[in-house]
């Protein structure tokens, strides 16, 4: 993910993040994508991604 922090600042736009998660390796679908990233996000659209991993890595994330 560091890929696509361009400022170097830890974070990436969420917006960026949902369409990498929705395009690219396991394609996952717009649910999929917003229920991983559910409480990543801060109150500027950005995803810390140390914080964003450590919540993947973490799992399991609940089947609906």
């Amino acid at each position: 993910m560091k890929v696509f922090d361009k400022e170097e600042s830890g974070k990436i736009m969420a917006a960026e993040l949902r369409h990498v998660l929705m395009a690219l390796g396991e394609r996952l679908s717009a649910e999929e994508a917003d229920e991983i990233m559910k409480g990543t996000e801060d109150g500027e659209g950005m995803v810390a991604y140390e914080a964003f991993v450590k919540k993947v890595l973490a799992g399991p994330f609940p089947d609906d």
